[in-house]
């Protein structure tokens, strides 16, 4: 079985997901899926992790076998040679990640200042969900060219950046930055009445983005205001 087969496969049977796999061992989602589907292959240190979190050894993690188990029984036909390829690809692999590993950490230790934390310690990990949902959400319209909001999205945090775009029939977007208090984001936005508009929020840590359709066909006038929720 190949490398990539044998992870759905052990990641199934512990009853995981893609994304509590790649919580486990400091690696993104879209990694551990380009791992399934064999676009990529992991770097030695991220193998030996998928294998201590698994609790399996490597040779079985990688697909490889011993001589005794490799060798057909009688009357059996050899593996298919695709099976053999990709086995010896994954064990190659495995010895020239270590051979390249081995010179770079004797040189990290002389070098890196000790309060330095180890990489596999340090995987950065997403500081956002890979989807956003909005619940609670409502305008309304008691002042000329003025629009109040409410939303209350499902992360909060106040090291995070929000931003309400109203786009108009005419593609012209305004962008508003928004606060929230006590889990629930209200506020008011200086708009054109008699005007239509589609509403999203975009929600920013970093160099990382978010963002979630919140309304569209949205007018207001005269106290009243309407709209189509997405």
């Amino acid at each position: 079985m190949e490398f990539r087969e044998q992870l759905v496969l052990i990641r199934r049977q512990k009853g995981w997901s893609q994304e509590q796999l790649a919580e486990r061992i400091g690696v993104s989602r879209q990694a551990i899926s380009k791992w399934e589907t064999g676009d990529t292959q992991p770097a030695l240190a991220q193998l030996i992790a998928l294998a201590d979190e698994l609790d399996i050894s490597l040779d079985i993690l990688c697909g490889r076998t011993t001589k005794a188990a490799a060798a057909p029984a009688a009357g059996k036909t050899a593996p298919p040679s695709s099976q053999t390829f990709w086995k010896r690809f994954c064990l190659i692999l495995c010895l020239i990640s270590a051979v390249l590993l081995i010179p770079l950490s004797l040189m990290a230790l002389h070098v890196l200042p000790s309060d330095v934390v180890p990489a596999e310690e340090s995987a950065a990990v997403s500081a956002l969900p890979d989807t956003v949902q909005v619940t609670g959400l409502s305008f309304s319209a008691e002042e000329p060219d003025r629009l109040s909001f409410q939303f209350v999205p499902s992360i909060i945090d106040d090291a995070l950046t929000y931003t309400l775009t109203f786009t108009d029939s005419n593609g012209q977007s305004r962008r508003f930055e928004v606060t929230g208090y006590g889990g629930a984001f209200t506020g008011t936005v200086d708009l054109f009445e008699r005007d239509t508009y589609a509403v999203a929020l975009e929600i920013t840590a970093g160099e990382e983005r978010r963002a979630v359709a919140l309304a569209r066909d949205l007018t207001f006038g005269n106290h009243n205001v309407s709209w189509l929720p997405l």
